[in-house]
């Protein structure tokens, strides 16, 4: 079995590119609501100050959790690998395991090196930021061919394989067929840090992103509604009545 852990330099290098590109978008949107409020003729002028000091708000909470959360990752994180067996652990993600018999896809991206098996449905990430990278994937290269996806279709694919990077805790399949297939897993799990059990409260990823942009989204609109309401309003003047006219003398 060997043992791998996560490289901190290009570890952080990682995260710091995701959370750019997580902020920008996010800024985006401000930036597409603003514009449609003002299509519709709204004033948005203190709006707009109120929407800036939120996105830096947001910018540098996430940052310093961010920060926090990489130092954790790079303690706890670790990939365990045997002949047939590769298992990652980290904070905040349930383990995530595949077997070399159930492997039906393999699938390689600018992020990560990812293994898919469908009975049962699981995809495991390795990424590319974990020192003995190249040691991983030419022992994967062995279980099947390597496809390569880069941009708009590797991004898709990651996305739509967040909700199946989960334990192999069901017993069907090759682990019902071959014993010494079970066991090998049980060896993995006992040599890992977490025991096998992984490491308590678990995220779910995909749900939290969509969560956290919406959340980011209606809080934008209700600084909008509550600036609309409270702005003074400019209360028009009666109009001057006309001028007595005098009429010249006869």
């Amino acid at each position: 079995m060997r043992r791998f852990r996560l490289a901190p330099g290009p570890y952080r290098a990682l995260v710091r590119r995701i959370v750019i590109r997580r902020d920008v978008i996010i800024g985006s949107l401000y930036v597409l609501l603003l514009g449609l409020l003002w299509s519709l003729g709204l004033q948005i002028e203190f709006a707009a100050g109120i929407a800036v000091a939120v996105w830096i708000g947001s910018v540098v909470l996430t940052w310093l959790r961010t920060r926090a959360a990489v130092e954790r990752q790079l303690v706890m994180f670790e990939i365990i690998t045997s002949p047939r067996i590769v298992r990652r652990i980290m904070v905040g993600l349930p383990p995530a395991e595949v077997l070399r018999p159930e492997v039906t896809r393999i699938v390689e991206t600018p992020r990560a090196l990812c293994l898919l098996s469908d009975t049962p449905r699981r995809t495991m990430t390795v990424v590319r930021a974990i020192d003995g990278y190249e040691a991983v994937r030419e022992q994967v290269a062995t279980w099947g061919n390597i496809e390569m996806l880069r941009g708009w279709p590797a991004f898709a694919f990651a996305w739509g394989q967040l909700r199946h990077m989960r334990p192999r805790d069901r017993v069907e399949g090759a682990l019902a067929t071959d014993p010494t297939l079970f066991d090998e897993l049980t060896a993995v799990r006992n040599v890992s840090r977490d025991g096998g059990s992984g490491y308590g409260g678990v995220v779910t990823l995909r749900r939290r992103l969509v969560w956290m942009l919406v959340l980011w989204s209606l809080l934008v609109v209700m600084f909008l509604a509550i600036w609309q309401f409270l702005r003074p309003s400019e209360v028009p003047r009666p109009p001057r009545p006309p001028r007595p006219t005098t009429s010249a003398p006869i």
